[in-house]
């Protein structure tokens, strides 16, 4: 729906405004809270878009209703039950940040006698190398 939004809305100020603050993002709530955004502004804007994109108001019923439902799972409320969406989203963050620290340790583990590893592997290397000195070019000023 953004890919038809930003031609259709192009000569309309006010819409663009809205478009480019969609754009920007939100966290998880992203997109489910710009598929609503965008359903009411092809709603609010039906007469000036109608047949001019492949959008229909069966598409954007659709549409609206998905991203409801998308969320009522990512809101999951204010609960932390055992189960509940925040809980489980909350579960899944620490499990990926527990692999990635198990696999960044073990990479500089595997790389530590390595005298190349720090320049191949540069963000996991235990050697850090001093920035490189930086000299001004004033033959073209």
């Amino acid at each position: 729906m953004s890919a038809w939004a930003a031609p259709a809305f192009k000569n309309n100020a006010k819409a663009t405004e809205i478009l480019a603050d969609i754009r920007r993002g939100r966290g998880i709530r992203d997109d489910a809270d710009d598929t609503l955004r965008l359903v009411a502004l092809f709603r609010d804007n039906w007469d000036s878009v109608q047949g001019k994109t492949p959008i229909t108001i069966e598409y954007l019923a659709k549409a609206d209703e998905d991203a409801t439902a998308l969320l009522l799972l990512v809101d999951g409320g204010s609960e932390d039950i055992k189960g509940s969406p925040r809980d489980l989203r909350r579960r899944a963050y620490t499990q990926w940040h527990r692999a990635y620290t198990e696999l960044f340790h073990v990479g500089r583990y595997l790389t530590r006698n390595d005298p190349e590893a720090h320049a191949q592997f540069s963000a996991i290397s235990n050697e850090r190398t001093a920035p490189t000195p930086v000299t001004p070019n004033t033959e073209n000023a």
